[in-house]
C-alpha cells in the first residue's frame, strides 16, 4: 500500500526526518480531507481553506468550526507528520511567512482530491503570532508539478483584474510551489453576482482581433479529434469573424474565487491563458455552479443559458468581445472543450445532455427556418 502523502511532504532526500509534527487529520468519505494544527483555534482557521458550495457543506463547516472552537471532541485523527526543516518545501513555507531560517512553522493543510494525479495541497501558514499569513499551493506528482507551473507561468506574466498577488515560487527536485499572500473571504453566492460583468469586461482586450480558431483551445478541440461535423460547422461560422482576445481563466466557477469587503480575488489559474476566448469564462461560471451545485434538469439549464444570453450585461460584454450574434456558436465550442478536451471528473454527463440539448435544438430551428 502506498504511504499517504504527508509522510514524504518534508523528508529530505529520503533520510530520516529530523522531527515530527503532529497534526489531526479529518476524513470525507475515507479520503483525507483536512489536516489541521492541535492548536483548536488555529484549527477553525483552517477551515477557511475549504470552499463549501451547498446548504449542507456550510452547515457542516460551520459545526465544525463551532466544535473547535468550543473544544468539543470532532472525528478526527492524531497523524505524527515526519518533517525535516532542510527540506526545500518546509524551506518555502517559512519563506513565506517571512522567517529567514527553516524552521518548524504551523500549517493546515487542504489536501485537494486524492484521485487525481494533479492533486495539489493547499497550505494556510500561520506567523509567530498565531495570524493567518500566507497560502501555499503544492504539488509533488509530475503532473501536479506542471500544474504549478503553468499556474506560475499566468500569474508571473501581468495582473488583471481580481487576480491574486504570486509572493514566490518553488520548483526543486522534491517539489513544485506557489506563495500568495493571505485573505479572508468566502465563496460568491447568487446575489454577488454584479461585479462579474465588470471582471470579464476587463479581461477583454478588444483591440487584439483574431480568429478564434487561431487560439491554443480551438488547436485542443482539433486535436480531440471529437464531433467533426460540430466543429465544422462552428470552424465555418466563426473563422472568418474577428474576435477581441481576452484573458481566459478556464475554470472560472464560485468555489476558485473569495470574496471579502465587495472585492474578488479570483484563483486557480493552471488552465489559464492571456490569449483566450471570450465568453467561456463566464458560460463556465453559470453552467458548471448549476450543475455541479443546484443540480437543475437540462431542460431548466437550458432556460437558464438562454437568460444569460439574452441578459443586458452579456449582450454588451459580447459586443466588446466581438462576439455578438455569435454567442451560441461560442456556447457550443465552450461546452465542447469542455466535454471532450477538459473531460471532468465532476459533471461531464450532465455537461455532455446539455451540448447534445443544444444542438438538437440547434438543427429543429434551422429545419423549420428551412
Amino acid at each position: 500500500m502506498q504511504n499517504p502523502f504527508w509522510e514524504r511532504l518534508f523528508v529530505e532526500g529520503g533520510s530520516a526526518p529530523e522531527s515530527r509534527k503532529s497534526l489531526r487529520l479529518i476524513r470525507k468519505q475515507g479520503n483525507p480531507f483536512l489536516l489541521l494544527p492541535m492548536d483548536a483555534a488555529l484549527a477553525a482557521r483552517v477551515l477557511e481553506l475549504y470552499p463549501a458550495q451547498t446548504r449542507v457543506g456550510r452547515i457542516a463547516r460551520t459545526a465544525l468550526r463551532l466544535a473547535l472552537r468550543a473544544h468539543l471532541p470532532v472525528r478526527a485523527e492524531k497523524i505524527e507528520l515526519p518533517f525535516s526543516p532542510t527540506n526545500s518545501l518546509a524551506r518555502f513555507l517559512a519563506e513565506s511567512i517571512g522567517q529567514s531560517h527553516p524552521e518548524n512553522p504551523t500549517f493546515g493543510i487542504l489536501p485537494g482530491n486524492p484521485n487525481s494525479p494533479g492533486q495539489r495541497l493547499i497550505f494556510l501558514v500561520f506567523n509567530r503570532q498565531k495570524k493567518p499569513a500566507a497560502i501555499v499551493k503544492a504539488g509533488l506528482t509530475s503532473t501536479a508539478r506542471e500544474l504549478i507551473r503553468r499556474e506560475h507561468e499566468i500569474l508571473s506574466a501581468g495582473q488583471a483584474t481580481a487576480m491574486p498577488r504570486l509572493r514566490g515560487f518553488l520548483d526543486s527536485s522534491d517539489a513544485s510551489a506557489l506563495a500568495f499572500d493571505f485573505f479572508p473571504g468566502h465563496s460568491p453566492v447568487r446575489g454577488e453576482d454584479a461585479v462579474i460583468p465588470h471582471i470579464l469586461e476587463s479581461w477583454l482586450r478588444p483591440a487584439e482581433k483574431s480568429s478564434a480558431l487561431e487560439t491554443r483551445p480551438w488547436t485542443e478541440l482539433r486535436q480531440a479529434g471529437n464531433s467533426p461535423a460540430l466543429l465544422a460547422e462552428l470552424e465555418r461560422k466563426l473563422g472568418e469573424r474577428p474576435i477581441g482576445r481576452a484573458l481566459y481563466h478556464g475554470d472560472f466557477t464560485p468555489w476558485n474565487v473569495k470574496v471579502y469587503d465587495g472585492q474578488w480575488t479570483v484563483l486557480d489559474w493552471e488552465r489559464g491563458d492571456w490569449h483566450g476566448l471570450p465568453g467561456w469564462d463566464w458560460f463556465h461560471y453559470e453552467i458548471q455552479r448549476a450543475i455541479l451545485v443546484e443540480r437543475p434538469s437540462t431542460a431548466k439549464l437550458i432556460d437558464r443559458v438562454e437568460s444569460l444570453l439574452a441578459s443586458d450585461p452579456f449582450q454588451r460584454y459580447a459586443g466588446l468581445g466581438g462576439i455578438a450574434g455569435g454567442e451560441r456558436e461560442m456556447l457550443l465550442a465552450y461546452l465542447l472543450h469542455h466535454c471532450e478536451v477538459i473531460r471532468p471528473a465532476e459533471g461531464l454527463h450532465e455537461s455532455r445532455e446539455l451540448l447534445k440539448a443544444l444542438v438538437s435544438r440547434r438543427h429543429r430551428k434551422s429545419l423549420i427556418a428551412l
